[in-house]
């Protein structure tokens, strides 16, 4: 594939793009997040990519135009449980953060 976007910077994001890093899935891996706080998606602190054979496009953003051309999307975005929230408080922030990611997939990656 020539781009997979990563939707979701945290932790588990980090490993989904050391996998696909390692896998020399892609050529473009890109990563976005909702986080308004962080000043870029960067779940690249963890991928050397001095060990890979292909050469591999690796960035981050906040804004979702990033999504444009995706081949495949990986959404690995969602709120951790916090003290005081039972599942279903957690279970409905994170059908809200769907919704939000899948909007913005079909506004910037419909055909995919």
């Amino acid at each position: 594939m020539r781009k997979i976007t990563i939707v979701g910077a945290g932790r588990v994001g980090e490993t989904t793009a050391q996998i696909l890093a390692e896998e020399e899935l892609c050529r473009r891996l890109p990563s976005t997040t909702s986080v308004r706080t962080c000043p870029r998606a960067s779940p690249w602190t963890s991928v050397r990519r001095p060990v890979f054979r292909v050469r591999l496009c690796l960035s981050g953003s906040n804004d979702p135009h990033i999504m444009r051309g995706s081949e495949m999307l990986v959404i690995t975005a969602g709120l951790p449980r916090k003290p005081g929230m039972s599942r279903s408080d957690v279970l409905e922030a994170n059908v809200r953060v769907i919704d939000e990611v899948v909007d913005q997939a079909k506004r910037y990656a419909p055909t995919r």
